[in-house]
């Protein structure tokens, strides 16, 4: 099996995130288990938020400065339908795996806007959350649609985990089906469920309905065309409300830390 594409994501992913995070490797050592975790939560949450967009936005419905964006992914639609959701033909495997320049193009762009506000350690702390969340994205979506690959094998004998990945496979082969729905990879689909944009718990045959005239179009036009700016809107309140808290813990941690030195300076 050639797994060729998926090595050279996630290889450019990893030393991507290495170049940044080296040279604040000893700041990032110092820093408290439960503020290191809420950092590395932090990025995931974010990129979690940020998978949502980038696959419904410019993936799905397109950006014109993006435009080979939107084709390249529906390639991996109309190759990836039916009952070729899963294979094994090496000429399909290109159309899994995200490229590898992507990841390192958007980590060093954020890290360069992240760091404006935010020490180095922080930062660092964030895009490690950013990369796992990433490849955990890139690796199950590579092995979902790989056909009776090992570790999925391996899985299945793992009770909890095997009941995890089944539904994560199933939610990802219902967007197949339904483009429109299941544009998260990873679960909790947290966007996907403030979005609205969860697929039908059951995917059943549409109804056949003969009708006498035509069933005239319902009234709600102008909620749907505001539905979309409401689930954006909200979905960025929830991105921007984990960073906030994670920065205003930080802040305070940081405050509470120069009150403790001036006192014992003092003392």
């Amino acid at each position: 099996m050639h797994h060729g594409p998926i090595i050279k994501t996630a290889v450019a992913a990893i030393a991507s995130f290495l170049i940044v995070a080296i040279p604040n490797a000893v700041a990032v050592s110092e820093q408290a288990a439960l503020s290191t975790l809420g950092w590395i939560f932090a990025g995931i949450a974010y990129t979690h938020f940020f998978e949502y967009w980038c696959h419904r936005i410019p993936m799905h419905r397109g950006i014109p400065a993006l435009s080979n964006v939107r084709r390249s992914h529906l390639g991996h639609h109309r190759i990836f339908n039916g009952k070729n959701f899963k294979t094994r033909r090496r000429r399909d495997l290109d159309y899994i795996a995200g490229r590898f320049w992507v990841f390192p193009l958007l980590l060093f762009s954020h890290y360069g806007l992240v760091r404006l506000v935010l020490p180095g350690a922080q930062v660092t702390l964030f895009l490690l959350g950013a990369l796992g969340h990433y490849l955990l994205f890139e690796i199950s979506h590579w092995l979902t649609h790989v056909d009776g690959n090992a570790l999925d094998r391996a899985v299945t004998r793992i009770p909890w985990l095997s009941g995890v990945r089944e539904r994560q496979i199933e939610h990802h082969r219902k967007h197949h089906e339904r483009p429109h729905t299941a544009f998260n990879f990873n679960p909790p689909y947290l966007a996907d469920r403030v979005a609205a944009s969860m697929p039908p718990t059951e995917t059943l045959p549409s109804p056949v309905i003969v009708v006498a005239q035509p069933i005239p179009a319902p009234r709600v036009v102008s909620r749907g065309r505001l539905r979309p700016i409401v689930q954006y809107a909200s979905a960025a309140l929830v991105a921007a409300a984990v960073i906030g808290g994670a920065a205003v813990a930080w802040k305070l941690r940081t405050g509470a830390q120069e009150t403790t030195s001036k006192d014992s300076l003092l003392a």
